[in-house]
């Protein structure tokens, strides 16, 4: 299905549950793209486009963003937590727009027109900063 960028496929932003939705916006692979760069090491797009049912299942907000493709969860499995929250705090700084979440497996980065970021463990909001 080809490359969405350098690092990016289309495949990986599908809806993992099997049903085929794609919806993923272009901006969204790029900023995660940019998150990939920031980060130095290779990432692992773990969450894209859901489907409603999926999305469901995931435990995710009724309005998510991941539900109209402006939102992407990565795992960084080749460095460390550190690496990747710092880094990604770094790029994120520079952003005019859009969400970034903490967890401990990776993030959460998203296009919405909040700015916002925040720290979560075991999928409950713990901190804003």
């Amino acid at each position: 299905m080809g490359n969405l960028t350098k690092n990016f496929y289309v495949k990986e932003f599908s809806c993992k549950c099997g049903c085929g939705l794609n919806i993923i916006q272009r901006e969204t692979v790029v900023r995660s793209q940019m998150y990939r760069d920031a980060i130095g090491s290779p990432a692992i797009s773990t969450s894209g486009t859901r489907c409603k049912k999926h999305n469901l299942l995931e435990g995710g907000a009724e309005n998510s963003l991941h539900l109209c493709g402006w939102a992407d969860d990565m795992e960084f499995p080749y460095t460390t937590i550190q690496n990747v929250y710092y880094n990604a705090y770094k790029l994120w700084l520079t952003l005019p727009y859009g969400g970034l979440i903490f967890y401990d497996w990776g993030i959460h980065q998203d296009i919405g027109v909040h700015r916002f970021i925040d720290k979560r463990e075991d999928n409950k909001e713990v901190a804003y900063v």
